[in-house]
């Protein structure tokens, strides 16, 4: 019936003539192939769409079933879009589209496990991403702590090695501020106090430090934390013990 009524609904389109006044004026094979083809679509579109209640007493009219699974039907109605399990749908729309019981509980079955799956999975990436921050905020910690405990120095370069830098304490010297001139005046000295450079003699190990920006000589000033001993061997073959330091911050190198 609903088809019928389509198939005239669509006939009145024709620049207004009806269906049958349309079709007189064409030869009867397209005129029989228009007939046909305005026919299956409206069936077609009948199709579609059915009518019925679930086991609960829900009434769904004239939905459009648009997605059949293993163990549900997925239909548009007047209230939105919903999915029905065939178990709770009557024997015949369960007959119509073609439910088995087996089928649907093995897909139920693989869907819970892909399910599950995805939940492992977003558990782990969760706490992989919990451990790194974990472990970014101990390594922040202890990079924080060691910077508390270090000193700032002044380095000269003694020699370039493969683990660190031989290094040894330097002054740079220069000429004294304001108030070192004004104290050299009252003692009857000049307005200026000139202090030359001084290295101490006393030998580190710096590790830490970028071997290859620095050469023999080279001044720098690092903030600096121990970091135990260290032996290198001397250029006449002995082997020398010295303690070690390792940079937590190094500045520009004078040259």
């Amino acid at each position: 019936m609903a088809a019928c009524q389509r198939l005239g609904a669509t006939a009145k389109k024709f620049d207004g003539l009806s269906l049958t006044g349309k079709l007189a004026t064409m030869k009867p094979t397209l005129a029989l192939l228009l007939t046909l083809a305005l026919l299956v679509t409206a069936i077609a579109q009948d199709a579609e769409r059915i009518t019925f209640t679930t086991l609960a007493g829900r009434e769904y009219k004239d939905v459009k079933v648009t997605k059949v699974e293993a163990d549900a039907i997925t239909v548009m109605h007047s209230g939105g879009i919903a999915r029905l399990d065939f178990a709770a749908l009557p024997a015949d729309v369960q007959k119509q589209f073609g439910y088995d019981p087996d089928a649907a509980s093995a897909a139920r079955a693989a869907l819970n496990a892909a399910n599950m799956e995805r939940q492992r999975a977003l558990a782990a990436q969760q706490q992989a991403r919990e451990a790194q921050a974990a472990s970014m905020a101990q390594e922040a910690r202890e990079a924080e702590e060691m910077r508390q405990s270090a000193e700032r120095k002044t380095y000269k370069v003694f020699q370039v090695l493969p683990d660190g830098l031989l290094v040894q304490e330097h002054s740079r010297g220069g000429y004294g501020g304001r108030l070192a001139g004004a104290v050299s005046l009252l003692s009857g000295g000049s307005s200026t106090t000139y202090t030359p450079p001084r290295t101490g003699e006393k030998i580190y190990l710096l590790r830490g430090a970028p071997g290859d920006s620095v050469v023999d000589d080279d001044v720098f000033d690092a903030l600096v934390v121990q970091d135990g001993s260290a032996q290198y061997e001397t250029v006449d073959g002995a082997v020398s013990t010295v303690r070690a330091l390792k940079v937590v911050e190094m500045g520009e190198v004078d040259r």
